[in-house]
This record gives structure tokens, sequence and C-alpha cells, in this order.
């Protein structure tokens, strides 16, 4: 097991052969998640560093007790 701290968006992109059979996808910002973290680019971007039937989990989660509105 390898657990890399780093930025996703940048990660992704520098993965150049690796491929990884396990993603976690775990993003927030302030506890926000980003925009980008659901983009087709960047799924696009986990998909191609999976390999064939990899298991990629993306956190979604939401508390409605937390909401800033």
């Amino acid at each position: 097991v390898e657990v890399v701290l780093a930025d996703a968006f940048r990660f992704v992109e520098a993965c150049g052969d690796d491929r990884f059979d396990y993603i976690a996808v775990d993003l927030f910002r302030a506890g926000e998640r980003p925009r980008e973290a659901l983009a087709r680019p960047f799924l696009r971007a986990v998909r191609r560093i999976a390999v064939a039937n990899a298991l990629v989990a993306v956190n979604l989660f939401h508390d409605r007790r937390i909401d800033s509105t």
C-alpha cells in the first residue's frame, strides 16, 4: 500500500505510465468539494491511471448541517 498526499490534479497528470488498482478521490477545500473534482478532464485522467477492473472510490459526502447557505 502506498498512500500519496499531494495535489490530486497535478498528481494524476504526472503519473506517466504508472497505473493503480485502487484510487480514492477525497477532495475538499474548506469543507467543500472543488468543482474540478467531478469535471470530465480530471475523471478521464483518473480513468487513464486506473488498471482494468480498478476500484475508484469518490467521496461525495454532503451534510446539510454544515451548509453555508
